[in-house]
């Protein structure tokens, strides 16, 4: 349960382990040796930053199976503790594990549901928010910032325009016909919380504080690796403290919440990083 639910909390952050081998994971369910990770941009379900991890076994919509293999790895390492045969000790272990992706679907689908300022989950959910990446993939939508300005606009009057700018497509058809998708997926998203949610101010208040303001963007990282080799830690130091309170504004670290530019795009990182 610990490790269904702590990979679904990776997946709501945009979070990707670097190297999850069975010696990477902990029955405490933190989050260790994590390496050559990185929190995503833009949206990609199949992103991968490690420079190691060449097939993409750990890329990001991979964690949660991977979890479940690495447990069975240790499954099988418990077998003689088992009571019974061999074949007994094989049934149970793997009656164990089949709930694993009950556990694990279940904490994302809460999760996301938070995301999207919904107290409970639905049926419908699952659908929307399956759309709604399918979106963020196509207009390469940053992941971290296009949540966190949802939990601006959950009212049909809102400025819609900080979410609509994230957009970055060269085609201007294929921009026009993405607009006007998001702007639909909009219409219905905004009518669920009208009608599920009583009280707008608290669905927002419940989006903020599940999508965070600012995350250690890779070149924000990349920016503190290379002062500190050169002998200056005060960027690490102020990223630090841009970190230590990630789900509120601070006028100070507006720029800690920007994506990179084209050229500090981080692609590939490493086990120093």
């Amino acid at each position: 349960q610990r490790q269904a639910d702590l990979i679904a909390q990776w997946l709501l952050l945009g979070f990707i382990h670097g190297v999850m081998n069975t010696d990477n994971m902990t029955v405490s369910g933190e989050t260790i040796d994590y390496g050559p990770c990185a929190f995503m941009d833009a949206f990609s379900a199949n992103k991968v930053f490690s420079s190691i991890d060449q097939n993409g076994r750990y890329a990001y919509q991979n964690q949660p199976a991977i979890g479940q293999w690495n447990l069975a790895r240790l499954a099988e390492s418990l077998l003689t503790l088992f009571p019974g045969d061999e074949d007994t000790a094989v049934e149970q272990a793997t009656a164990i594990l089949k709930d694993y992706s009950r556990i694990h679907s279940q904490a994302w689908e809460q999760g996301m549901a938070r995301k999207l300022g919904f107290s409970q989950v639905e049926a419908g959910d699952l659908q929307r928010t399956a759309t709604l990446l399918e979106l963020m993939e196509e207009g390469r939508l940053d992941y971290t910032l296009l949540f966190r300005r949802l939990s601006h606009i959950t009212q049909a009057q809102d400025d819609r325009s900080p979410v609509m700018t994230l957009l970055d497509l060269p085609d201007c058809r294929k921009t026009s016909n993405l607009e006007r998708n998001l702007h639909e997926w909009l219409d219905e998203w905004q009518q669920q919380l009208a009608q599920r949610e009583q009280d707008a101010t608290c669905a927002s208040q419940r989006m903020l504080a599940a999508n965070p303001a600012i995350i250690p963007r890779n070149h924000r990282v990349a920016e503190a690796i290379a002062a500190a080799e050169r002998g200056d830690y005060s960027v690490f130091e102020t990223l630090l403290q841009a970190l230590s309170d990630p789900y509120k504004e601070h006028a100070e670290y507006l720029a800690y919440q920007q994506p990179p530019q084209p050229e500090e795009k981080v692609q590939r990182t490493f086990c120093g990083t």
